[in-house]
């Protein structure tokens, strides 16, 4: 089984959520609708939150979007503020074809210690990155 590192707060609102919404229906005070509706906003915040962080992060580049190294080769930085997937982050490059659609290219990708996903490549392309 494959451990993926992504941020739990997701599901502590969606649990933590319908708590509150269900505590403040034992309430018999004026107060309790108000608690009720902001247990239900953190619930529908979770959720929206895990929906919009499920799938991959997708970093599409040009070929003029290329750093160059000493080396001559070339490089491409995502860092994890944008992609927000975690620091044990994987990525996989695909390159855009002629006639459209992408196909998986062989190039070396790195998760950096603060989390960004680096893109080494001896030659830039078009293309995207997927970051799960």
């Amino acid at each position: 089984m494959v451990s993926i590192n992504r941020p739990r707060w997701p599901l502590a609102l969606g649990v933590i959520g319908p708590l509150i919404w269900a505590a403040g229906g034992f309430l018999s005070q004026p107060g309790s609708a108000i608690v009720g509706a902001f247990g239900a906003l953190v619930g529908i915040t979770g959720a929206v939150a895990a929906h919009l962080l499920s799938g991959p992060y997708e970093f599409a580049f040009e070929a003029s979007d290329w750093n160059a190294d000493q080396t001559g080769d070339f490089y491409l930085t995502v860092p994890m503020s944008q992609h927000r997937r975690g620091r044990s982050a994987s990525a996989k490059a695909e390159m855009r074809k002629r006639f459209g659609g992408y196909e998986t290219v062989g190039v070396d990708t790195s998760t950096l210690p603060d989390g960004s996903i680096r893109l080494d490549a001896n030659t830039t392309f078009a293309g995207r990155l997927l970051i799960q």
